[in-house]
């Protein structure tokens, strides 16, 4: 299981897990710099933990092999360009909405076109059982595909989509079963986010 959490709980975290599983393995990142994720996530690939415990923002910068990043625009567009127009966005929506597919297609264009980088652990590669995601609702800013006047949207942050993404493909791999999203605030300012924590957990 991989833990995901803020990152000022990490060590609490572990040393809680580890009160409760006193013969757990267990795995945290030594630091938070780059070269300290990249040696987190190459040890949880190749050795046999109970528990990896990081930073949301740890799971951010563990990055999706450019293939499945590839895959996902692809049904990220697919989505957007199915989206009925005139049934949820204004006129000002759908006009961001086209230059958001217009970005997505360019994005695709350079993964298509990178290299794979043979030095890196992808976040493919660790395979994760669980995704467990603690303070979930740091992660509710997705993007959503309707503008509707007078309701309250979340803004699109990075951190949420890189963990909606990580989620997805847990997911498709383990099943639903193997995503859990704790938050004891899923909902704190618009309906829109009650969509949102569906999509998480159950898309």
């Amino acid at each position: 299981t991989l833990f995901a959490v803020p990152g000022n709980m990490v060590e609490q975290f572990a040393r809680d897990y580890l009160r409760l599983y006193p013969a757990a393995r267990v795995i945290t990142p030594r630091d938070t710099d780059r070269d300290s994720l990249r040696e987190f996530a190459a040890r949880v690939a190749t050795g046999d933990y109970d528990a990896a415990i990081c930073s949301h923002n740890a799971v951010k910068k563990i990055p999706l092999h450019p293939h499945t990043q590839a895959r996902q625009i692809e049904a990220r567009i697919d989505e957007l360009v199915t989206t009925d127009e005139t049934a949820t966005l204004n006129r000002r929506a759908a006009r961001n909405m086209e230059k958001q597919i217009a970005k997505l297609r360019e994005q695709l264009t350079a993964l298509n076109d990178a290299a794979i980088d043979t030095t890196i652990t992808y976040w493919d590669q660790i395979r994760v059982g669980m995704f467990f995601v603690d303070e979930a609702h740091l992660a509710k800013n997705i993007a959503l595909n309707t503008k509707r006047e007078g309701l309250p949207m979340p803004t699109a942050s990075q951190l949420a989509e890189a963990i909606l993404a990580r989620a997805d493909l847990v997911r498709q791999t383990n099943g639903a079963a193997a995503v859990v999203m704790a938050t004891a605030t899923p909902i704190t300012n618009s309906p829109a986010e009650m969509w949102v924590a569906a999509r998480l957990v159950a898309p």
